[in-house]
């Protein structure tokens, strides 16, 4: 199957270590962080492929759709859950820190937080620098199981879903995404 993955410069790194091992031909295209919704709708319409993956979170992929190929999201509300391998262990760390924490990725990704502690998903490509190692921050290692079985397309509903041709990415508050007819 071939297989067009777009994902965030923030996860560039570990998509294409797992497009690497994919056992589906597996093309990886980098976005910039400024790319806008209707620009990235036009190169979803676009791609030419079996199916598209988009390694990104929620807050990229709501209210994307398929106009020809099927499209595989993850339920991760931002590239932090991504990184971290599930909503379930997004939300444990999440929980673990004051609620509100400051998400540093690598690669200029950085999801604020209002008051939390800085908290770094560590992947083994992420470089180490002041910024993201400083005393007070928060380690977490990272789990890429999550992009890997999105990659093979070998993947369980609870961690995410595939958007069929005439579906669009909604958002829902307990699943975090869902796909919808439109």
């Amino acid at each position: 199957m071939k297989i067009k993955v777009f994902g965030c410069r923030s996860v560039a790194r570990e998509l294409y270590f797992a497009a690497s091992f994919s056992k589906n031909e597996t093309e990886v295209e980098i976005l910039p962080h400024s790319i806008t919704k209707q620009q990235l709708q036009q190169i979803l319409d676009k791609a030419d492929a079996d199916m598209i993956v988009l390694a990104m979170g929620a807050c990229r992929t709501v209210g994307l759709h398929s106009k020809k190929v099927p499209i595989t999201a993850p339920k991760a509300h931002n590239c932090a859950a991504l990184l971290l391998g599930s909503a379930e262990r997004y939300r444990k760390v999440f929980s673990e820190n004051e609620d509100s924490p400051v998400w540093i990725n690598g690669m200029g990704c950085h999801h604020a937080g209002a008051h939390g502690p800085k908290c770094v998903v560590l992947t083994g490509f992420l470089p180490k620098t002041e910024e993201n190692m400083s005393e007070e921050a928060r380690e977490y290692v990272s789990d890429l199981s999550m992009i890997i079985e999105m990659l093979d397309q070998d993947f369980d509903e609870s961690r995410a879903i595939t958007v069929t041709p005439g579906q669009c990415i909604v958002e829902d508050a307990a699943e975090i995404i869902v796909a919808e007819s439109f």
